[in-house]
């Protein structure tokens, strides 16, 4: 269903919206089912559900929610912040832009740089040279 939607020109911002108008086969249902089975037996990974969440955690995730990033990317921007992360690195212009602005209306105090790949490694070079 997903490739289905993406070969038809869709990106990810606009599958939650346009995946209602595919289905997955029976194919499909069974590899995907599959699928989750074996990442929810792999020992190599580690998941939690939504409702696990709890307290303030949840709180400032949904603070984030609020200010229109998606639940994941908040998810992946809090868990960058907490483990002491200089830079949050994405390709995704969007998620970038929803993420400085947060960061630049204080609502993240935490010192973390958004930044693109590419521009990244631009720093990190400059950083070598200087050093």
């Amino acid at each position: 269903m997903a490739i289905r939607c993406l070969e038809d020109g869709y990106g990810h911002r606009e599958f939650n919206i346009m995946r209602r108008n595919y289905t997955l086969n029976d194919e499909e249902t069974e590899i995907i089912t599959s699928m989750i089975e074996t990442l929810r037996t792999s020992p190599y990974m580690s998941y939690i559900e939504t409702e696990e969440i709890k307290g303030d955690y949840y709180k400032i995730i949904m603070s984030y929610v609020k200010e229109y990033l998606e639940f994941i990317d908040a998810l992946h921007l809090r868990t960058a912040i907490d483990v002491n992360c200089d830079y949050f690195i994405t390709r995704d212009g969007e998620l970038r832009k929803r993420a400085q602005s947060i960061i630049d209306r204080k609502i993240i105090e935490y010192p973390i740089n958004i930044s693109t790949p590419s521009s990244f490694l631009k720093e990190l070079r400059l950083k070598r040279n200087i050093e």
